[in-house]
């Protein structure tokens, strides 16, 4: 074989191993970890603990209650229809993060508001293949007040808003409309339904998740790490601790949860970052993120192997 040709057989066996050795990857959560930022007077400190995915953990857990909402929503409006539609499709769009607000009174005592957020849904619905319609559900903005004992972590006295409201409205074809009253007799119930739902349940589900975690609220006297938030000789992981047991007249201590869905590379599978931003009187804020660490793998589920 001469030369020439050694080289043309080479070239093919080089395209050919390129060709079958593409690689398929994915990435994957390969350990959970946070990271936590605190600001004050200009100073910024940002350290990983491992307390801090406790907090992001308690986070996640507490927003879970859109899922809760989003399940018993649905399983509602179904209930509603059952025997006159069907249901197409459902979406439930949880606004706002959750809050909590403490704020000092003149009388000594905590008091604290939970929730700060709204939903709102659209479920399609249908009868027939060409009658189909539309049933949308909001509400403003929820709200549950009581007052906070520092020393147990509980909240006493805790009470929705009386002008919190739960709304439907229906658009639909007029065919539907000739069974009796279906506007009225779906809207009335998801309405009812879903307004016992908030006065009986909701409070029951804030106060399992929200305080009996610790004595301070969200465990955070046991999560923020001692001595290493220095500031000018302060130790404000201390600060920030006695602050919720000290929090005077005018005071307060403001708490948003969140997580925001993820997906990684080469998965279908959501996953959650959960955060925590704390505020204390415009003074001191910490905030805490999920940080997870993120590495590559072959994606054994192709066909293609990812080495040669």
């Amino acid at each position: 074989m001469n030369i020439k040709k050694l080289l043309t057989v080479a070239v093919v066996l080089t395209a050919c191993v390129s060709f079958n050795t593409k690689a398929y990857y994915e990435h994957y959560i390969e350990s959970w970890q946070a990271t936590g930022t605190l600001s004050v007077a200009g100073y910024t400190k940002s350290l990983t603990h491992d307390e801090f995915v406790k907090v992001t953990n308690r986070s996640k857990s507490i927003r879970g209650i859109e899922d809760t909402l989003k399940a018993y929503v649905k399983g509602e409006v179904k209930s509603a229809i059952a025997g006159k539609a069907s249901l197409q499709s459902y979406d439930l769009k949880f606004n706002g993060p959750f809050k909590v607000l403490l704020q000092g009174q003149p009388d000594g005592r905590i008091k604290v508001k939970l929730g700060g957020f709204s939903f709102s849904t659209n479920a399609k619905i249908k009868k027939s293949f060409y009658v189909k319609g539309n049933i949308k559900i909001w509400s403003n903005t929820l709200n549950i007040t009581g007052y906070y004992n520092p020393y147990t972590g509980t909240i006493g006295n805790a009470t929705v808003d009386p002008n919190f409201k739960v709304s439907s409205d229906i658009d639909i074809d007029s065919i539907l409309d000739l069974i009796p009253l279906f506007n009225s007799i779906v809207t009335n119930k998801i309405e009812d339904k879903l307004k016992h739902m908030v006065n009986n349940t909701a409070i029951e589900l804030l106060n399992e998740k929200v305080i009996n975690y610790q004595e301070v609220i969200f465990g955070l006297d046991k999560a923020i790490p001692s001595g290493k938030y220095i500031f000018n000789g302060r130790d404000y992981a201390q600060v920030i601790k006695d602050k919720f047991i000290t929090l005077t007249n005018g005071e307060f201590i403001s708490i948003d949860l969140d997580r925001t869905k993820k997906v990684l590379f080469g998965s279908r599978t959501p996953y959650y970052i959960g955060s925590m931003n704390l505020n204390i009187s415009n003074s001191v804020k910490l905030t805490i993120i999920d940080t997870p660490v993120i590495s590559e793998r072959c994606d054994y589920s192709n066909s293609n192997s990812c080495s040669i």
